[in-house]
């Protein structure tokens, strides 16, 4: 409906609630039907998405990574590491917000796991073909939106076509 009625460009997966297979209840079904029916018809037509923190363990789930419970990850803030391949993050170390209980995990060759923690969690993820990108802190949460997850927008959202 909205893609045929709106001039889509782009999507944001946002962070909340945990996926249905984690929490069964009514309303993380009906957010994980919508937004597997948004991925789907956003892939179909070629449209850029980014999933922040739930939105990247959608993004995860739907491409079989496997997901596990962390501690430690909650209202805390911690270093990420760049691979320097990616296409939307930049190069460098950085220090992000954490607020999440699971972690993505497995092997899919379709994407390259961009960012990790110093301990080995995945931060961040882009897929290989698609315009797909996944993240796990909030830029939302931050006093103030940095240069450094603005560039990161604009790459997926500009430069993801």
């Amino acid at each position: 409906y909205y893609f045929e009625r709106c001039d889509i460009s782009g999507v944001v997966l946002t962070g909340g609630n945990d996926l249905v297979n984690i929490n069964d209840n009514n309303l993380s079904m009906m957010r994980d039907t919508f937004e597997t029916q948004v991925l789907e018809e956003s892939i179909n037509q070629n449209i850029p998405v980014l999933g922040i923190c739930r939105g990247m363990q959608f993004i995860a789930k739907y491409f079989n990574f496997e997901l596990k419970e962390i501690q430690g990850h909650v209202a805390c803030r911690h270093s990420i590491i760049f691979d320097g391949q990616s296409r939307y993050f930049s190069q460098e170390e950085r220090e992000v917000n954490s607020y999440h209980n699971y972690v993505v995990f497995g092997d899919n060759k379709d994407f390259l796991e961009v960012a990790r923690t110093k301990d080995g969690d995945l931060e961040a993820f882009e897929h290989k073909t698609f315009p797909i990108a996944g993240m796990m802190w909030h830029p939302e949460r931050e006093l103030i939106f940095s240069k450094f997850d603005m560039q990161i927008f604009n790459r997926v959202f500009r430069e993801g076509l």
